[in-house]
């Protein structure tokens, strides 16, 4: 059974008031269970095939009802997909008491909140996606000019995640540590489709199925 562990790491301070106003307090999660229950279920399928678990640290906006209006990774758990689907099942199932003044009057409020996501123990049957040729393909991809760029930018690496069919072929890519360059970020990936070639995860019986593969770059030392 999956297992989905929920942890407040905070909410906004209380703030005191005379004794005959009532305690401004921060958003309250309400019946986490029946919704930690539904993000649970959509433990994302790259990521349970790809033996991928940690916990994602979030910055919610919460609105005047309650319902979550923007959701921000503070914290990656290292895998875009968990990423993308802790801030998405947050977005779309959450639900908490809103936050109040000190009139009792409901507000907008951010909180933050952890999810932790733990694999089953199917999720480790399975081999990864395997790349071929990979010493041709990455210094095609990240060659001196993207080095160049790189160090230009002011970061010491970037790092993609990309999406593998199940014919092995890299059909997606997000971006896990961005080169600090949008453009920069959108050719590392651009390259990384149009190269990267690998033999697809496989269930333990041999069968294909979807996986994902991490590539990182540090950038070389300049000349």
């Amino acid at each position: 059974m999956r297992e989905l562990v929920f942890g407040l790491l905070g909410l906004l301070a209380c703030v005191a008031v005379d004794a005959r106003a009532q305690e401004a307090r921060g958003p309250v999660p309400r019946e986490i269970e029946t919704w930690a229950m539904k993000i649970q279920e959509d433990y994302p399928v790259s990521a349970l095939t790809n033996s991928e678990e940690g916990t994602v640290a979030m910055e919610l906006e919460i609105d005047e009802a309650g319902s979550v209006r923007n959701c921000e990774v503070t914290e990656s758990s290292r895998s875009f997909a968990l990423d993308e689907a802790a801030c998405r099942g947050m977005m779309q199932y959450a639900q908490y008491e809103p936050a109040v003044d000190s009139e009792g009057n409901p507000q907008a409020a951010t909180t933050v909140q952890a999810i932790r996501y733990v694999l089953p123990d199917l999720a480790m049957r399975h081999r990864h996606p395997v790349p071929i040729d990979e010493a041709i393909w990455r210094p095609t991809a990240f060659d001196a000019s993207f080095d160049r760029a790189l160090r230009r930018s002011g970061a010491d690496f970037a790092s993609f995640q990309l999406v593998i069919d199940e014919d092995g072929k890299p059909v997606g890519c997000g971006i896990n540590h961005s080169t600090g360059n949008a453009a920069l970020d959108r050719r590392g990936c651009e390259d990384l489709l149009r190269l990267a070639k690998f033999e697809p995860a496989a269930l333990l019986d041999g069968t294909p199925i979807p996986g994902s593969y991490w590539v990182s770059h540090a950038a070389q030392e300049a000349p």
